[in-house]
């Protein structure tokens, strides 16, 4: 059964209504099977998506990227601009996913990211997940989890900080994404938080300058292939014996 532009703009609003504990998931089904908006299986995943937009989680089920703008779009009217964030980040989560099953990759789902990003001035780098940054709480079902980025990486005023003090250069390679691949690589780096994450305690302070350090993606994986995670002097060490 074809999904139609009005289709989605209804299921949105039955899954809204479930959200909101308004309507039963059953009874929202019954109602989408009554109307033939779409099969039954199809209206569970698009609900099943709209609770994990609105918990920032990932789903691993897929929307085309209609009912995906179009939700995005209708989150950031119903609910603001926070929330919207919230649900702009579960899509992109939702990207890493799909693109970690070597299926085929979601550029076009990345692509409306990044549209919406510019459209409601947001930083687009926020949502630029790499594989190595997700969150443990970021997909349900218990999937496994890689490394934990906390907020003070993604702070901006920690990270500008951070990179006030070190600069835009790799601290363990030196790696310059400006003098690399010019203006297109201007004010690109990862901050990477030199804190075992497992001491860090709910009172903690995070000091820009002596906890974070500028990274490149690749450095920041292999920092973290250990846990806890390498030193950056200790990384340093095995780039320079592997490099002679």
């Amino acid at each position: 059964m074809k999904i139609t532009d009005e289709s989605v703009h209804r299921i949105y609003e039955l899954s809204k209504q479930v959200y909101n504990s308004e309507l039963s998931a059953k009874h929202a089904i019954d109602l989408v099977e009554e109307e033939k908006l779409m099969a039954a299986g199809s209206a569970r995943i698009y609900i099943s998506i709209f609770k994990c937009l609105m918990s920032g989680v990932a789903h691993k089920r897929a929307m085309n990227e209609y009912s995906t703008e179009y939700f995005l779009e209708a989150i950031y009217t119903d609910y603001g601009h926070e929330q919207f964030l919230v649900a702009l980040r579960s899509t992109a989560l939702h990207v890493t996913y799909y693109n970690s099953l070597n299926k085929g990759r979601r550029t076009s789902i990345s692509k409306i990211i990044e549209r919406l990003s510019k459209k409601y001035r947001l930083d687009v780098e926020l949502f630029s997940i790499y594989p190595d940054e997700i969150d443990e709480k970021s997909f349900p079902e218990g999937m496994a989890k890689k490394v934990v980025i906390n907020s003070f990486e993604r702070n901006k005023t920690a990270r500008n900080s951070c990179i006030e003090e070190y600069g835009l250069s790799c601290s363990v390679c030196e790696f310059n994404f400006e003098k690399a691949y010019g203006e297109l690589g201007t004010g690109f780096i990862h901050v990477h938080h030199v804190v075992d994450i497992s001491s860090i305690g709910y009172a903690y302070q995070v000091d820009p300058k002596k906890d974070l350090v500028p990274v490149c993606p690749n450095c920041h994986a292999m920092l973290h292939k250990r846990k806890p995670a390498f030193t950056v002097q200790e990384l340093k060490a095995h780039l320079t014996r592997t490099s002679s």
